[in-house]
């Protein structure tokens, strides 16, 4: 089965939970609970009152979490990743793994950090300074609360022994344990620990919050009495960013194998032959934020850059831009116009009124004086020196051909039919977020089926899609990176998606889709390729800003 879990965007700070995110993330996982055993135990809909509770502070001996990395969201995303995992177990095994099994591995998911929450009564620092001993913390945490529910001793003995294997201050001692589904089940709780937080989309942006936490243990207990008790320590925030590579390859990538790479079922689970949280942790392991050369730039942002206004007159026309003089809500031309004649999609933020021209009413702007920053924005003077005669002729064709969309919808196809010969891919696929940015709806597609048919969702939490929807920047997932952090098991597993390039589609400031192409047949996937992708994205968002204008008369 397929389940749709949205992403929180740009984190850079410690924020308050929010509740909204909170509750859609405690029902995708109990939709997959009850789609897998027919319905929610009373125990486990328990366990996510009392877990949100504790991390609330609604338990009498208990402050509030207050730590910005290890919060109620990584318990919960690590409990659905978690159930992912043995969901797809399920879809190619005969027998479920027993419901007393799964609901001891969710307790463990849910209470496994609690130890950075601080008692009542102490008024220390805000629990980063537990870094290094939470793992102790949270099992008494978790044993005196399920001992107060009445839970059998060996149950409870069952979900300490996972907790104790998501320490990561020492290489696990994985126990014997009763049965093959009791050893499942706790890797697979220990597997999504790992996973869960380095496929977060935010993962690059919120490393920061993890080094806050790092840095209150250490002038908690010493850097020279951790070093002593080899507990690796770093030195800054950007020895902990420059290693975040270094840290999969070293202790990640080894303790996915010692749990038997359990994260394999996911592929299973999310179907189509892809694994969409190894697609989120290669893009963010890739440095692919490292890399705005030849990225699409904001209007505003590039009209600074030329030197054409100032951010003073930039902001003033955001603020106009943002509140215009009429009160109505226009929705959006383009996605009504593949309402008619696609899939049927809404989107009630499009502006009436685009930048350019609010700066022009403003007279900060010469008409010849936009045009050549739209030009800028859409064609790249670098991008446009490595093109080859060929890849020119080739996008003249393509600009030609897409302004026929209007009248003749199906010539979308014909587009990515040429992005497929161009890149020498074996698919193409177009995809629009829908109203709510939960998922992206494959709108058109090419060649092979590999990506998802026409009217399908691909889940905007994970996947490369997603990560390039949330951080509108191209990025790629090849051949090599996957042998790079993953190893054969996902070819073995996956033998249809082999590679895969994708790029934001931009309308009006706002991302409202991604292209994104499929197995790059004679070689892996290159920055030229990302850079033809990215002037091919230019090229479809500004035509589909033309079907914008033309349904709006």
């Amino acid at each position: 089965m397929d389940d749709s879990h949205p992403v929180t965007s740009g984190v850079t700070d410690a924020q308050p939970p929010d509740p909204v995110f909170i509750q859609e993330t405690i029902n995708s996982i109990k939709d997959i609970i009850a789609s897998d055993y027919g319905s929610v135990s009373k125990e486990i809909a328990s366990l996510f009152d009392d877990v949100t509770g504790l991390y609330a502070g609604k338990w009498p001996d208990y402050q509030p979490c207050q730590v910005g990395y290890h919060t109620l969201q990584h318990a919960l995303d690590v409990s659905l990743a978690m159930t992912r995992i043995i969901s797809g177990y399920h879809s190619h095994n005969p027998d479920l793994i027993p419901l007393e099994t799964f609901t001891s591995g969710l307790a463990a998911a849910l209470f496994h950090d609690s130890g950075y929450i601080k008692d009542r009564d102490d008024n220390s620092g805000k629990g980063g300074k537990f870094s290094f001993s939470h793992v102790a913390r949270s099992k008494v945490i978790a044993e005196k609360h399920l001992s107060g529910l009445s839970w059998a001793p060996g149950q409870i003995a069952y979900v300490l022994s996972i907790i104790d294997l998501s320490d990561f201050t020492d290489i696990p001692d994985i126990p014997t344990f009763l049965n093959p589904e009791e050893d499942f089940v706790a890797k697979s709780t220990a597997t999504a620990d790992l996973i869960a937080q380095i496929a977060d989309v935010d993962y690059v942006q919120r490393l920061h919050l993890l080094y806050d936490e790092f840095q209150e243990a250490y002038d908690n207990e010493g850097k020279e009495d951790l070093i002593a008790r080899s507990i690796h320590v770093y030195e800054s925030f950007q020895d902990l960013s420059d290693e975040t590579a270094v840290f999969y390859r070293n202790f990640v990538l080894p303790r996915l194998q010692l749990f038997d790479r359990v994260d394999r079922h996911l592929i299973l689970f999310f179907k189509k032959g892809r694994n969409p949280y190894s697609e989120n942790i290669i893009a963010n392991l890739s440095g692919q934020l490292k890399n705005d050369r030849t990225q699409w730039q904001k209007l505003g942002e590039l009209l600074q850059e030329l030197g054409f206004v100032s951010e003073e007159t930039i902001h003033k026309a955001l603020r106009q831009q943002e509140h215009p003089q009429s009160s109505s809500t226009e929705i959006s031309l383009l996605q009504k116009s593949l309402e008619h004649h696609i899939i049927g999609c809404h989107n009630q933020r499009s502006r009436s009124k685009s930048l350019g021209n609010i700066l022009m009413e403003m007279d900060a702007l010469k008409p010849k004086t936009l045009r050549q920053g739209l030009l800028s924005q859409i064609l790249p003077t670098e991008l446009i020196k490595e093109l080859s005669r060929n890849e020119v002729n080739i996008l003249l064709e393509t600009s030609l051909l897409i302004q026929n969309v209007y009248n003749d919808p199906w010539m979308f196809s014909q587009v990515l039919e040429i992005i497929n010969e161009l890149l020498d891919t074996e698919s193409c696929s177009l995809l629009l977020a829908n109203p709510e940015e939960t998922e992206l709806m494959v709108a058109v597609q090419s060649g092979k089926i590999l990506g998802g048919s026409p009217g399908e969702g691909n889940t905007l939490d994970k996947g490369l899609s997603g990560w390039v929807f949330r951080h509108k920047k191209a990025a790629a997932i090849t051949e090599e990176s996957i042998a790079d952090f993953f190893s054969e098991y996902y070819q073995q597993e996956s033998d249809q998606i082999r590679s895969v390039l994708a790029a934001p589609l931009h309308l009006n400031g706002q991302v409202i889709g991604v292209i994104e192409a499929f197995n790059k047949r004679k070689s892996q996937f290159g920055d030229h390729d990302l850079n033809l992708m990215t002037l091919l994205a230019h090229i479809i968002s500004n035509s589909l800003s033309i079907i914008c204008q033309l349904y709006r008369k």
